[in-house]
C-alpha cells in the first residue's frame, strides 16, 4: 500500500486547505493504483476457456500454487486468486 506523507507549515495552509490537498492526492493515487490493477495484468493476458466441463456448468481454469491447473465453478474462482492463484492453466 502506498505511503504518502504530506507536511504543510502552519503559515502554508488552511485547514480547509489541507483537506482539500489531502483528498486530491488520495483521488490521485487511487486513480494511478487502479490503472495499474487494470492495465498491468493484461502484459500476461491469458484467454481463460469458459464452458462446460468436468465442473459441469460455468467453469474457469484457475493455476493452483503455480503447479497444477484446475477447472472450477466460477462461484470458486475468487477464493482461489485471494490466496495467490490466478487465472488461466499454469
Amino acid at each position: 500500500m502506498p505511503y504518502v506523507n504530506i507536511k504543510i507549515t502552519k503559515e502554508g495552509a488552511s485547514s480547509d486547505q489541507k483537506a482539500e490537498l489531502i483528498a486530491g492526492v488520495t483521488e490521485l493515487l487511487m486513480k494511478r493504483l487502479l490503472a495499474a490493477l487494470l492495465i498491468l495484468p493484461l502484459a500476461g493476458c491469458v484467454v481463460v476457456p469458459v464452458g462446460s466441463g468436468k465442473a459441469g456448468g460455468d467453469t474457469a481454469l484457475v493455476c493452483h500454487k503455480g503447479r497444477k491447473t484446475m477447472e472450477l465453478p466460477r462461484s470458486a474462482v475468487q477464493g482461489h486468486l485471494n490466496h495467490g492463484d490466478r487465472l488461466g492453466p499454469c
